[in-house]
């Protein structure tokens, strides 16, 4: 059989031929004499997420007529005397209208993509200053934007308008391009080369990124929660970290030949020279996730797991008590059904209003980052190229206890509440032989 046997195309998705990815980048150096030693840079692309097309393929290897879409439940059973009899001519038994199946329901897959599927186009901008300071200090000063359309979006298009499932149809999933994302963010860094044994390096970053489906730089794959509404799905991204503060350190004790003590050799000279102390830290704000239902019937009937969310409470602050067993304040959300009797999980739908829950994606902030890490070193030399290294590094150096997961299913018994740690203060050993 051909595509052309049947009238069908010879892709699944028409390719897209418009893309054009111009790059363009200055540097200035002013010549007044107040900015000797600064440069200002700036520069402007464009970029395409070219590795969609091979994720549709493996997806669409598994719809039919190449598979039989087992989660899908079919509105009547196949007939042995029509499906499946040994005799039966190949052009009668699999048809072309209905697939492999022979079955009479109208969507026989669970998955299709969108056959005019443009790739994600990301544009970024920056503008940057770098300025040296007295004693070997950079500072650079750098802003930069990004803005993208024809992001990748999963949309669930046999829902009716009360969220239940089209029974019709059964579940389906649908991949189209109709995503879009914007950030900014302005990052300040100081280095401060090798200078009398010590080198610093500091940068702190505040940015926000807004989408309605974090495909670029976040896990992507969201099930859009109305697909009528695809506007109710901006937020801010999954991956938005409004704060950070991260850097590392060199530091090499000052004792030793061409150091500031013990230079003129002896016992002392030798005992402490060639250790070597070094890190770095991380301080940063959470990132930001989505509170939704599970399990619950109308989830079920909804086709889509994970995808359907609750009320957000007015006047109720979502900031909660940050401890282990209240991280955020679970009176923040709410069902959406009015009526829900007290002392029963709420539902995320009811007939007598039929309603989406107007909670927003990514509204609850995770726990951040603390994290600062370090290494102790001596390299012992041997003369020629032969050396020896010994080396012990501490990770979660101080012991932090780090939160790692938030539960944000309304309906779980730990709503809430923190569900993982990081890993604890740990120690590895290295020895190095150079010859």
């Amino acid at each position: 059989m051909t595509p052309s046997q049947f009238g069908t195309p010879a892709t699944l998705v028409n390719p897209d031929k418009s893309m054009y990815s111009p790059r363009v980048a200055i540097a200035w150096q002013p010549k007044y004499k107040w900015a000797k030693q600064m440069v200002v840079r700036s520069g402007y692309g464009i970029n395409y997420n070219t590795g969609a097309y091979s994720s549709f393929a493996s997806r669409m290897s598994f719809q039919q007529p190449f598979a039989i879409t087992q989660k899908n439940t079919l509105s009547a059973p196949n007939s042995p005397t029509t499906c499946t009899t040994a005799n039966m001519s190949l052009n009668t038994q699999y048809q072309n209208s209905t697939g492999f199946n022979c079955s009479t329901q109208t969507t026989q897959s669970n998955f299709g993509v969108n056959p005019n599927y443009r790739l994600g186009m990301v544009q970024t901008y920056n503008l940057g200053i770098q300025r040296s300071l007295p004693q070997g200090i950079v500072l650079n000063i750098d802003y930069t934007g990004a803005y993208a359309g024809n992001l990748d979006i999963v949309r669930a298009p046999n829902r009716n308008a009360s969220g239940i499932l089209n029974s019709s149809s059964g579940q389906f999933n649908y991949q189209d391009s109709l995503g879009y994302q914007r950030s900014n963010a302005l990052a300040v860094n100081l280095r401060e080369r090798m200078h009398k044994g010590i080198s610093l390096q500091g940068t702190y970053t505040y940015s926000h990124s807004i989408d309605n489906a974090s495909s670029v730089g976040g896990s992507g794959n969201s099930i859009a929660q109305d697909d009528q509404n695809l506007g109710a799905e901006e937020s801010n991204s999954s991956f938005d970290r409004r704060h950070s503060l991260s850097g590392n350190f060199v530091i090499e004790p000052p004792f030793g030949p061409n150091r500031a003590f013990l230079n003129k050799g002896g016992f002392f000279a030798k005992l402490l020279d060639g250790y070597s102390i070094s890190g770095n830290f991380t301080f940063a704000s959470g990132a930001f996730t989505t509170p939704t239902f599970a399990g619950t019937t109308a989830e079920i009937q909804a086709g889509s797991g994970n995808s359907l969310r609750p009320n957000r409470v007015p006047g109720q602050p979502i900031k909660g008590a940050g401890s282990r067993l209240s991280w955020f304040n679970t009176a923040a959300f709410a069902g959406s059904c009015s009526d829900t009797p007290i002392g029963q999980t709420p539902s995320p739908f009811c007939l007598a209003d039929g309603t989406y829950g107007n909670a927003s994606r990514n509204s609850i902030e995770t726990p951040g980052t603390v994290s600062i890490s370090g290494s102790l070193s001596r390299t012992i030399t041997f003369g020629g190229t032969r050396s020896f290294e010994m080396r012990i590094n501490a990770n979660n150096a101080l012991n932090t206890v780090q939160y790692s997961g938030v539960s944000t299913q309304i309906n779980s018994p730990t709503f809430g509440q923190v569900t993982g740690a990081a890993g604890m203060r740990s120690f590895t050993y290295n020895a190095n032989y150079r010859f």
